[in-house]
This record gives C-alpha cells, structure tokens and sequence, in this order.
C-alpha cells in the first residue's frame, strides 16, 4: 500500500478502516443513540417539507425529470433515483438549520448520514441492524475527517466543513450497506473525496448553502455505487490535493475512546447552532427572575471565529438569513417561540422586536474554550434597571437527549395522522429489531392532518 509522505497510511484508508470498526465495537448504548439521532433527523426532514425551499425543490426535479424507484421523506410525492431522494432528505434535514451537530468538528452528520443511510436502506430491503450499522460509520468518517482537518478552523478560509467532508460519510454509510469489503470501501471514500469542495455563503445564506448539503449527499451515496461497479480513484487525495487546497495538513487520528456519534448533540433550536447558548442564557436569566419583556439592549459575545457565520441583522433576505441572526434568536426567545420553524421562517420581526439593540461582538475568553465549547456571554439592559445582568453559557450534551429527541419528533412531526407519527416513532426507536427497512413507506406520509 502506497503511504503517504507522513509515512502513516493515506487518510482515507485510515478512515474506511475506521468506518469498519466502529460498528463492530460499538454497544448497545450506542446503538441506541443511533436510533435516536436517525428519529431526530427524520422528523427534520418531516418539518422541512414546510419549508419555502420544498416546493421550489420538487419543481426543479421534475424539470430535470429525475425518475427511479425511492420516495424521499421530504417529499413523498416523488420517486426519485435513490442518490437523490437521500440528497432531498439531507437538504431538507438541514434546511431549517435544526439536524444535529458536532461542535469540534464543524460539521451537520445527521443530515448527510441519516438520509444516506435510509434511502439505501429501504432500496435495498436491508435490516435496521445493518442500518444502525451504516449510521455509526458514517458519522465516525465525517467527524473524525472535519477533526483532522480543525473543521471550526476552515471557516475563516471561507470553507464549510460539511460541504467539504459529507460526501465522504453518506460514502461511508452507503458501503456499509452495500457490504463492500474494505478495499471497495476505501475505493468509495476516495471516489466521494475526489468532490471536496465547498464555500461558505458570504453576505447571505439563501438556498445555496443547503444545497450544499443534498450535493454531497448524492455524491456520496453515488460513490459507493460506483466503488462496486468498480470504478476507482485516488488513495492520497485528502493527504496531498485536500491539504494543499485547504491549507492545512491533517492531524494524526483522534483517539477511538468512544464513538463520535456520542460527542454529537440534538439542536433543541432551529437556528445556526451558536445562537443556542445565546437562548440557553436568556432562559437563565429569565428564571433568575429578569423580565425578558423590558430589555432595550442585549450584547452577545462569541467565539471570534463563530463570527463569520451569525449576524446581528433585523432585515434579512429570507429564512436562513433569519435563523443565523442573532436579532431573530433573541426575538424568538422572548416571545416563547424559540423552538418554533416559522418564526424563522416567516424572516420579518415586529416594530417591537425590531426596537430592542441586539449587538453580537468577539470575546475573547470565549476564544480560549473553542472549539470544544461553543458558548456566549449576553449581557442584558433594561431601562428600569441601573445595573446590567450578565450570563456566561458554554455548550455541551444534553442530560436527557432522549426527552428531548421524542419531544422534537412529535412536534416536527405533528402534521401526520396520529397512527402514523405513532408507527414511525416506535420503528426507529426499535430499529435495531426491523427485519426489512422497506417497512418505512414513505407513501404513508402523504396523508397528512391540517
């Protein structure tokens, strides 16, 4: 085997290593974590076909005449070739910025593993342990990737992790599915790197940047397939062409203490993920007894480098505008609608939302604990009140992510005919037990109650 010039084995071949032997290893624990980032991420997809983006996606696919034998969860009215049902899947997981989220990594695996993950599944009639199996090694290949590479450090050369590093988990996730051994793996991952690319939206999110998302999707899942059929590519891509493009060798392996899906967190928000510590730190406030509704200003600090994606904006282009501004988060917040998607959504704030100051600036403390913790420190002032009050909140798991996972679900999936949200929960929930994934019609999912 070719080495590379570090003289360990190529990334790439470190990582499809990797993908195997997570899954092996991991217990029951983790399996079950599984289960609930794939329940959690599903009910993304089910509340982003509300989404403005939705309609405007199906229109282009029919336009394209894409045509095969998968209905996405997004869009169930579809058939799609199965690639692109799991791309739908990711971009409308991720749409509303709400599908959970590595924080050291910088990068979104539930949206580029879970879709990968199920659309291959139900295609190929698999298990759900083989699909519990597909989604712990896709998460392990896109962190540990967005790790070597100090995913959080690429943004200030405008690159998003995601973009970059996703095609190379679906690619991971589908193999596993597709059983390939692990030289047709490696094959995969290498064919899925051979797309890396991917910038960061400047000025304005918009639709882009999800698209993003459902590209490297696609890519991924096409990887696999192509890997079996046996195509090939390159085994030192990330070691030679990704390091020089990114500026940036990468780091030795992480430590396999644990799987990384477990350092991977549900967003109880949906909104870009460091406006989170933000609304944790208003709650505290809010039940240290200080009155919410009689702020005139609230200064937010942040890690330095979270700056260049989140704004203080109260006019903005459209949704994803809104769920990265900081103005929006504090608004939602105050008015008790921080977990609600239409309030971000809807991307106008009242005269009164509008009246509160909302400033987000670099702190510097902040700094020295990221990328491990994404926190905030908000100071808050009223006019009634000579003193500010100020809450420091770091980021971190949550102690009951199941509670929160179930909750999630249920009002993400609200739309759905009680029997049916009932039936879907307690699959996914149980998935390791599902002797064909093709149980999951997404048929049953057109029937809706308004």
């Amino acid at each position: 085997m070719r080495m590379s010039d570090t003289g360990r084995p190529p990334v790439l071949v470190e990582l499809a290593a990797r993908a195997r032997q997570t899954y092996r290893v991991a217990g029951p624990e983790d399996r079950q974590l599984a289960a609930h980032h794939a329940l959690d991420t599903l009910g993304c997809c089910l509340v982003g076909r509300g989404h403005p983006m939705a309609g405007r996606l199906g229109r282009s696919l029919a336009d394209l005449g894409s045509v095969g034998p998968c209905q996405p969860v997004g869009l169930p009215a579809l058939s799609l070739p199965v690639d692109t049902a799991a791309a739908v899947d990711a971009m409308l997981a991720h749409v509303d910025e709400y599908d959970g989220f590595h924080s050291a990594a910088a990068v979104v695996p539930a949206a580029v593993v879970v879709p990968a993950a199920f659309a291959v599944a139900r295609h190929e009639g698999l298990a759900g342990g083989r699909f519990l199996d597909a989604v712990l090694a896709g998460y392990e290949v896109v962190v540990e990737t967005g790790l070597r590479f100090t995913g959080p450090q690429l943004y200030g050369s405008s690159w998003w992790p995601t973009a970059l590093f996703g095609a190379i988990g679906a690619a991971a996730a589908t193999s596993v599915l597709l059983d390939l051994d692990e030289e047709s793996l490696t094959t995969a991952l290498c064919i899925a790197a051979a797309g890396t690319g991917g910038l960061l939206s400047d000025a304005e999110l918009s639709e882009g940047h999800h698209l993003l998302v459902g590209n490297a999707v696609g890519r991924g899942v096409a990887a696999a397939y192509q890997s079996r059929a046996g195509m090939s590519a390159a085994r030192t891509l990330l070691d030679g062409p990704a390091s020089r493009a990114l500026g940036r060798r990468p780091l030795p392996p992480q430590p396999a203490e644990r799987v990384h899906l477990a350092g991977c967190s549900v967003k109880p928000y949906p909104c870009a993920r460091p406006l989170h510590a933000v609304i944790d730190a208003l709650h505290q406030l809010a039940d240290s007894g200080v009155d919410l509704e009689s702020l005139t200003a609230v200064r937010i600090g942040l890690p330095g480098p979270l700056l260049a994606f989140v704004s203080d904006d109260k006019e903005v282009a459209g949704p994803s505008e809104a769920a990265a501004s900081a103005a929006f988060a504090v608004a939602a917040a105050i008015a008790g609608r921080e977990s609600d998607v239409t309030f971000y959504r809807n991307a106008v704030l009242t005269p009164t939302q509008k009246a509160l100051t909302v400033t987000i600036a670099p702190d510097a403390e902040l700094d020295l604990l990221y990328p491990e913790q994404w926190g905030a420190t908000v100071t808050l002032f009223r006019a009634a009140a000579p003193d500010a009050r100020s809450v420091t909140v770091l980021g971190g798991q949550q102690e009951d992510q199941e509670a929160l996972v179930l909750e999630k679900f249920r009002r993400n999936a609200r739309d759905l005919k009680p029997a049916v949200m009932s039936a879907w929960q307690d699959r996914l929930l149980h998935v390791d037990d599902v002797t064909d994934m093709s149980v999951f019609h997404a048929d049953e999912l057109e029937s809706v109650v308004r």
